[in-house]
């Protein structure tokens, strides 16, 4: 069962064709919404996996467009970042 959900994750193609994003990016094991804020957000999480597969630059407005410009965030390094520093390192080679 392990192999196969693998096997699927590595091969899935996102058909560039589907408007539809819950179509675009399936959701296997869906939770029931529990209030009326759940679709909100995921409709910003389906459009955050949209804007990241369509590159950096679609990726970095989406991320100006939904988080405050005084925003932090931090990875596994530990390091905190303003939304605009954020942005700088993702368009760094």
């Amino acid at each position: 069962m392990q192999e196969e959900q693998i096997f699927f994750v590595q091969n899935y193609q996102i058909p560039s064709d589907e408007t539809d994003l819950e179509k675009r990016y399936p959701i296997e094991y869906k939770t029931e919404y529990i209030d009326d804020n759940a679709e909100d957000i995921l409709k910003i999480i389906l459009e955050g996996f949209d804007a990241w597969n369509k590159g950096i630059n679609g990726y970095n407005v989406w991320v100006t467009n939904n988080y405050d410009s005084t925003a932090n965030s931090s990875s596994l390094d530990e390091k905190d970042r303003t939304r605009d520093e954020y942005i700088k390192e993702m368009e760094e080679p």
